[in-house]
């Protein structure tokens, strides 16, 4: 618990597990606490994976009373998160909704607990397709007890409704919900709740046929991913966070393909991994801080937190106040949160870490006998963008395969590659484990053709406390 509050997540983690191993070894009773606790961590970290592995292990033969209702709710929304990032290995929430609904009554639960519950049924409704129960789902909220942030999950849902079930009339209430959602989202400062709304008002005039109006969208949507990431405290959710906002840059990229504007997609590729990459690489600026500096950062970030939720509760209030009175505490709302933007800006100035880079920055330059490839994951499938000199070219090579995937890759590049003899590979997301110089193609090892080179494109981080340990990486 003291390694958690200082911020030293990777120690915390090792204590529970520890704690864990005695609690089994000498019966303590303490093995399901020890396990809500490791959950809790890795919740906090952004490991849903890790967290339905410990609490279906604390329930496991565990009887349905009101002890393990909040361990059910945790369970179902560490489900719910997965299935947003595309895992359909993953089981549904649904029974484990259905368990919690059932013991409502019996348990007394806190208005704010249904709340959630209808909210999450909902979301696990619309993950499956049925829009009949996601809107059974939301029409038991209107009554119940609400607050700022269910609010808003509230309009996304319904948001995500009215998308769902298309049609003009559906498609234009879709459309009046996000854009209500991003205003709301921007007047508060959080940039991710206005990024969900321009991603889904993105796919709403995608659904409408209005491409060029869902570029402008998204392309808004990636703009306030850029500040919501750097907002998103860091050690605290960040790969979460990213795992489930690759979508408005999967659009982005498929639509501009589409749209013949290959070298556009190509930039907002190369944004999207630059900007995952900045941010796994913060990890390591922290940890190479003296533990003195990084408890100091530490201390300041949770200090940064607690003024941004002051603002936060402060504009729940709005409600009560006068016209006039709102208008002043808009005003100072608005300067309080330059002054936090600003303060987040030194904070990750003191790490080193930089933004995600900006689409219209120059592009590296290349060798005459070097090409660039790009993979990129969108939703409609892969798409690798080849540039030579100025020259960029896009493909699209659909799903790729579950096995022999550099093969498949080079197959699809290899015409396109030309008479390079080098190759600068940036790849993103599950493709970064793809080994292209492995690949054969024809029978023959492309290694023989070309020279492959794997670059980051990240600042590296500073050099690491002297701690009496050494590493060795080898290549």
């Amino acid at each position: 618990m003291l390694a958690r509050e200082r911020g030293d997540y990777r120690a915390a983690a090792a204590a529970l597990d520890a704690a864990g191993t005695d609690a089994r070894r000498f019966e303590t009773g303490l093995a399901d606490s020890v396990l809500s606790e490791e959950a809790a961590l890795w919740q906090v970290l952004g490991r849903p994976d890790e967290v339905d592995a410990r609490l279906s292990r604390a329930l496991s033969g565990r009887a349905d009373d009101c002890a393990v209702v909040t361990t059910l709710g945790n369970l179902a929304w560490a489900r719910l998160t997965l299935r947003e990032q595309g895992r359909t290995d993953v089981p549904a929430a649904t029974p484990l909704l259905a368990r919690m609904r059932a013991m409502e009554a019996a348990c007394g639960q806190h208005p704010g607990m249904r709340l959630t519950t209808r909210l999450n049924e909902a979301l696990d409704a619309l993950q499956r397709g049925d829009t009949t129960a996601a809107a059974a789902s939301l029409a038991e909220t209107t009554d119940t007890a609400d607050d700022v942030e269910s609010s808003r999950w509230r309009l996304d849902l319904e948001a995500r409704l009215a998308l769902s079930r298309g049609g003009r009339a559906n498609l234009d209430a879709a459309a009046k919900a996000y854009t209500r959602l991003q205003l709301l989202g921007e007047a508060a400062g959080e940039p991710v709740v206005a990024w969900r709304a321009a991603t889904g008002l993105g796919r709403v005039h995608a659904a409408a046929g209005r491409r060029d109006a869902a570029i402008t969208a998204w392309g808004a949507a990636e703009a306030l991913l850029d500040t919501a990431v750097a907002r998103v405290p860091v050690d605290a959710g960040r790969q979460r966070f990213l795992g489930d906002t690759d979508a408005s840059a999967r659009l982005l990229t498929d639509a501009l393909v589409a749209a013949g504007r290959a070298e556009d997609a190509m930039r907002a590729a190369r944004r999207a991994r630059t900007r995952a990459l900045a941010a796994v690489s913060v990890r390591a600026r922290l940890f190479a801080l003296a533990p003195e500096a990084r408890a100091a950062w530490q201390r300041d970030l949770d200090a940064w937190r607690a003024r941004h939720d002051a603002l936060e509760t402060a504009r729940a209030e709005d409600w009560r106040r006068t016209a006039a009175e709102l208008q002043t505490a808009r005003a100072e709302r608005t300067s309080a949160l330059a002054a936090l933007e600003a303060e987040m800006a030194a904070l990750l100035d003191r790490l080193g870490q930089g933004r995600a880079g900006s689409t219209s920055a120059p592009l590296p330059s290349l060798a005459a006998d070097s090409a660039e490839l790009t993979l990129f994951p969108g939703e409609s499938g892969v798409h690798a963008f080849i540039r030579r000199g100025e020259a960029v070219q896009a493909l699209s090579l659909g799903p790729p395969p579950a096995a022999d995937v550099a093969d498949w890759a080079m197959r699809g590049v290899l015409a396109a590659l030309g008479d390079a003899t080098q190759v600068r590979v940036l790849a993103h997301g599950a493709l970064r484990a793809a080994d292209l110089h492995a690949a054969r193609v024809e029978g023959a090892p492309v290694i023989d053709r070309f020279r492959f080179v794997y670059p980051l494109d990240v600042a590296a981080p500073p050099p690491a406390a002297e701690t009496g340990r050494v590493a060795a990486l080898v290549a």
